[in-house]
């Protein structure tokens, strides 16, 4: 199969679309807990690099889309770091995670907050990590560094995708990192929450110790709704 620009000067096969156009997560690790910030700080310049061409080159149009929900697609593959980190047999995916974080949106009871506006959030406040990967802080990498790496990497998406639609996915990431709403502040309790509840599933069925997750959500939970949640599941997990 092949893939035409919009103006007809680029056919690429598939193969070679994927081998030049594709972004690769760049903080990938396993369980050994390694860590190269120079390597993958490279990785991630090259990683701009491809996403400034695609984003300079092209105009908003179903090229764009199809690139785009290519680098989505990074989201389904790329696991998430904590779990490998603790020998998790078949972890959840970055998308795995924000789809339950969506689904929570839909038992939101506050009727002043806009259960709709805390799905979308859900859907793109990790989108960023399609490009930087899955930092966490036990990386060697500051949270203002975080910050600006996943800026770089919204700012390209907002480029890739025009004015409207990149802007708002834009904005409603920086709403999320900046808890700047009463529908930020639940969708940052919802990413606390799927994190326990993911690893109580973990211990459950693989017989694991992951308190060290649990530790983390303490005192953390600023919505009565989310906190009466952790509260019971820590309950049932009677420790």
């Amino acid at each position: 199969s092949s893939l035409a620009s919009s103006k007809g000067m680029l056919r690429l096969s598939s193969s070679s679309f994927f081998n030049s156009h594709r972004l690769k997560p760049c903080l990938s690790f396993g369980a050994s807990n390694s860590f190269n910030k120079s390597q993958n700080l490279t990785k991630i310049s090259e990683n701009f690099k491809r996403f400034r061409k695609m984003s300079t080159n092209a105009t908003p149009d179903v090229t764009n889309i199809i690139q785009f929900m290519l680098i989505v697609g990074k989201l389904k593959t790329t696991k998430r770091t904590g779990w490998v980190r603790n020998n998790v047999l078949l972890p959840e995916s970055i998308s795995d995670h924000m789809y339950r974080m969506s689904m929570l949106s839909f038992l939101i009871t506050d009727p002043s907050i806009n259960r709709e506006k805390c799905m979308k959030i859900a859907i793109v406040h990790d989108l960023a990590e399609s490009t930087v990967g899955d930092i966490t802080p036990s990386d060697p990498i500051s949270k203002e560094e975080k910050h600006r790496m996943e800026e770089n990497a919204m700012s390209e998406i907002r480029k890739m995708l025009g004015d409207k639609v990149g802007q708002e996915m834009y904005d409603l990431w920086m709403e999320y990192e900046n808890v700047s709403t009463p529908e930020a502040k639940f969708v940052k309790d919802f990413d606390k929450f799927e994190m326990i509840l993911t690893a109580y599933e973990y211990e459950t069925e693989q017989k694991l110790n992951l308190q060290e997750f649990f530790d983390s959500t303490n005192g953390v939970f600023k919505t009565d709704q989310v906190k009466s949640w952790a509260d019971k599941l820590k309950e049932m997990r009677g420790k």
